[in-house]
Formats: structure tokens, sequence, C-alpha cells
């Protein structure tokens, strides 16, 4: 009997009366054989797509919530530029920021507008910076320039958010003790070596300072870090 499709009706005959069924392969030499059954690619490309949507839509109801937030309670988001807050705040750093109504307190982490400053941004005098509340009106401040110590009203400040202590060259051109001002605040950035703050002050051949810092300036309180998310909070 003449074959057809590559198996006579004999040889066919023959197989399964023997009780052995022929393997794929032998049937069809040209399809690939695997004893296992593998997942069809199409379920897997679809998993990965559920999850990718997932983070997706966590991003964007997080971006609406924030949005709804700052329009209810008028407050801003402020990026931290730089390193001069490290190792509390990072650059890059997303923080919400809230309108400041009368005096801050201390250890208070605010935004402010330096006059000094040039622009990171558009370089035009006005640079937004983060700092630290260390003085209040009628504070005494003096920072000993051997130890880098700071003193507040003759009592030595337990600073365990700093990145360092101050260097001797980083005490800045400040004459201590300095008194702050009515209505002015004496600020620094936590990365003492790294900040131009209020140890900085007007004088022949500085052009950038920032001095003690009068409350008109401070754009506000800085209460909650929102970007990057995995680092989602409030800090010290």
């Amino acid at each position: 009997m003449e074959e057809k499709n590559g198996f006579s009706l004999d040889e066919i005959l023959e197989q399964y009366g023997s009780g052995r069924t022929p393997p794929a392969r032998d049937v069809y030499p040209d399809v690939p054989y695997s004893d296992t059954v593998s997942e069809p690619s199409t379920v897997k490309t679809i998993r990965l797509t559920r999850i990718e949507f997932c983070d997706w839509l966590e991003t964007l109801m997080l971006s609406v919530a924030l949005v709804i937030f700052i329009m209810v309670f008028g407050i801003r988001v402020n990026q931290v530029y730089g390193i001069s807050m490290q190792p509390t705040l990072m650059e890059g750093d997303r923080l919400i920021v809230t309108p400041m109504y009368g005096t801050p307190s201390y250890g208070d982490i605010i935004v402010l507008k330096a006059a000094n400053l040039p622009n990171s941004q558009t370089g035009e005098m006005g640079e937004p910076i983060v700092k630290r509340v260390i003085g209040l009106p009628g504070d005494e401040i003096f920072i000993d320039k051997q130890s880098g110590e700071v003193f507040r009203n003759g009592e030595m400040l337990d600073e365990t958010y700093i990145a360092e202590k101050i260097l001797p060259e980083r005490a800045g051109n400040q004459k201590y003790p300095i008194t702050v001002e009515e209505g002015h605040v004496f600020v620094m950035g936590d990365n003492r070596n790294h900040s131009t703050d209020s140890r900085v002050t007007w004088a022949y051949g500085v052009f950038y300072y920032v001095d003690c810092v009068d409350f008109g300036s401070i754009i506000g309180k800085a209460v909650l870090r929102v970007y990057p998310f995995d680092t989602f909070g409030g800090f010290k």
C-alpha cells in the first residue's frame, strides 16, 4: 500500500496494534519535541504588563493626592539643590513646605530666599535654600573654631543630625559671639563644612553671603519628604 503523509496504513495499524503510541517527533518530524509543557509566552507578557500598570497607577494616584493636598492647604513642593543638608536631606529630594506664621522653632528645617546668593536655575540673585534654624531673635550664637562646637546662650548644642563638626576654616566671617537681631533667625546647613549659611556675612570681597535671615525671607517650613518614594515621610 502506498505511503500517505509519511506513513502507510499498515505501519500505523502495526504501531497502534502493538500498544505503542508513536512519539510526536516520529509522526511530525518537523515539530520540535519536548517532554515538558511550558507556559505560553503570552501569559508572561500579560503578567509583566499588569505589574507595570500597577506601578504606574500607584504613581498616578500619589501625584493626584499631592495636587489635591497642595490646592486645599496652600502648600508648595520644593526641591533640594546641593549637598548642604546631608545627611538629613539629599540632593533631589522633594519636600512639602507649609507657610510659616510667626516665629519658627529651634531645629525647624525651613526654605528661605537668600537674596545674596545666585539662583542655581536662573542665575539671578535670590536662591531658595534649605537650612536648619539654630538661633532665634535675642539668642547669642558662638562657634568655637577649634572644637567646631556650636553654643547658644552659653550652652553647647547636641547636634546629632550634622555630617561632621565645623572645621576652623569653615566657621565663616561672622564675629562671634553674635546676637541674633529681632525679626531674624540664624540658620546653618547640616553638612556644616559644605554649606553657605548665616556664618557668612557681608564683608569686603565677599560677594555671596546669607547672614542672619529676616522672617520676611522665609518661604515656609519643610514638613514632609515626598520623593524619592522609598524615603517618603518625615525627618528630624
